[in-house]
């Protein structure tokens, strides 16, 4: 019974022992898989941090507000997150020192007799309430993640601001047209006092632009309407696809591949969208077109207008002259000859002009496309280079995290296979020796029985057997003998004998 008993207790010692360290090689595996989780958050929080700094190097310098205002946002929301991370770190930190404290004052007996089982009692409910109201704090600040973003005007209110803009331009252009004409009408020269009024001169046709408010021509109204509605000369869109779209459509004009070009190089707009905007930009060509004659005539006009002017100075000048002075009808024949040619030369320069300036504009807008070009290839290759870093960098720390699991899952088996081992070994040799001493303990209670029963045995002193061979030594000597008739087998060496 007892030896059963004992059997009993070591199997469950070992179980017990099994148990224990499954569940320490269990925790142990967690909080890997935790570390390891929250190292790679960290990576991932890395990336996203450098992705965000090249984000906003790469802004153009036309978004400055926006680019201030959103970092501002980021710094304040950064330090807000820092602080409410410190203090989630103390309560923390604090929550897990008291646990400690219970902890110790729990398995010292000094503590338990020193202290009550109140005082405890009032340790543990502190210590709940802190984490309630941890778990508390922690779940309405995941709730209120959503901040306000920076504050960026809408797209309607962008277009009030340009109509708004739009309708002062006109009426500063209005103002300035009527100032143009007083310091024409000052830079005149003074006519004499003496002089009768001049006869009054056929005038010339009225022009298309008219005064006040009605000084713009109705194409050049039109289009400025057209603009105000459809958001501007880009239609809405941003600068770059406006340009990307100007490029394709350079390239594949009268071409049916033009959508198709258009929707492959534009991905994030959609077929609709990239055909009305092919129609609002065939509308603004044949308006603007439309706004350009009508200021290449307004500018004919005035010129008329110049020269109606001059011509009643050049009547009041002969009036006061003497007979002397009067030239005869050949040489004024030669004088409007020479004003025809210097007027003609004079159109000839403005054409000349005109041509000269527009073909600036293209050779400008050729090389603003070429830097943009560039540009883009820049910023595209630099996009691609850093993607590249970084997904080689991220896809190092997965191996190296993935290698250092492994490492870890397989150190822990070895262990907990080493461990078991030993305590199987240990179990067995204390089983073992265990049952050497039942053993022990049965054979001496025997013999003391026995003795106890037979009673104690006296023999009989006999000098004569000092010298004499005992039956032992006689039985040895005969198997020697026998063994030395039989057939004698060479002697193995030290390093050929058989081992255990």
């Amino acid at each position: 019974m007892s030896t059963n008993k004992n059997q009993f207790n070591v199997q469950r010692r070992i179980r017990h022992g099994i148990s224990t360290k499954t569940k320490e090689a269990d925790a142990v595996k967690n909080t890997t898989a935790f570390l390891c989780g929250a190292v790679r958050l960290k990576a991932q929080q890395d990336y996203l941090d450098r992705a965000q700094g090249v984000f906003l190097s790469n802004m153009r310098a036309l978004e400055q507000p926006i680019i201030k205002g959103f970092n501002t946002l980021y710094k304040q929301l950064n330090d807000k997150r820092c602080e409410e991370s410190d203090q989630m770190n103390q309560t923390l930190f604090g929550i897990v020192q008291s646990l400690k404290q219970l902890k110790t004052d729990v398995v010292s007996e000094e503590r338990l007799k020193t202290y009550d089982v109140d005082h405890y009692r009032k340790v543990v409910f502190d210590l709940e309430n802190k984490i309630t109201l941890f778990k508390k704090t922690c779940s309405q600040r995941r709730g209120n993640t959503s901040v306000t973003p920076y504050a960026v005007p809408p797209f309607k209110h962008q277009q009030a601001r340009y109509a708004e803009l739009i309708a002062e331009e006109s009426s500063l252009t209005a103002s300035l047209q009527g100032l143009e004409r007083k310091l024409e009408e000052w830079s005149r020269p003074v006519s004499y006092t003496n002089l009768q009024q001049p006869p009054p001169l056929a005038r010339a046709a009225p022009a298309t632009i008219t005064t006040a408010n009605e000084d713009m021509a109705q194409e050049v109204v039109d289009f400025q309407n057209f603009l105000q509605e459809t958001g501007g000369h880009t239609n809405g869109w941003e600068d770059q696809d406006h340009l990307q779209f100007l490029k394709i459509c350079r390239q594949h004009s009268g071409k049916p591949s033009l959508l198709q070009a258009l929707a492959s190089s534009l991905p994030h707009i959609s077929e609709d969208e990239i055909e009305a905007h092919k129609k609002w930009f065939q509308q603004y060509n044949a308006l603007k077109k439309a706004q350009q004659r009508a200021i290449n005539e307004w500018k004919k006009n005035k010129e008329k207008k110049k020269e109606e002017k001059i011509e009643p100075l050049e009547l009041v000048e002969n009036i006061n002259k003497p007979e002397h002075f009067k030239t005869s009808p050949e040489t004024k024949q030669k004088i409007e000859d020479w004003k025809r040619s210097l007027q003609l030369q004079k159109e000839l320069e403005y054409l000349h002009h005109l041509e000269e300036k527009e073909k600036e504009q293209m050779r400008q807008k050729s090389r603003t496309l070429l830097q943009e070009r560039k540009k883009e290839e820049v910023l595209r290759y630099r996009e691609e280079k850093w993607t590249k870093e970084q997904s080689a960098l991220l896809a190092r720390q997965r191996r190296e995290l993935r290698e250092v699991e492994e490492r870890a899952a397989r150190a822990n088996v070895l262990i907990k296979v080493y461990r078991e081992q030993d305590e199987v070994y240990v179990a067995r040799q204390r089983f073992l020796k265990e049952h050497k001493e039942s053993e022990r303990l049965k054979q001496r209670i025997s013999s003391s029985q026995v003795e106890h029963h037979n009673g104690s045995v006296q023999a009989k002193r006999d000098p004569e057997r000092l010298l004499q061979a005992t039956e032992v030594w006689k039985e040895r000597c005969k198997k020697q003998n026998t063994a030395a008739n039989q057939v004698s087998r060479p002697l193995l060496h030290l390093r050929n004998m058989p081992r255990l």
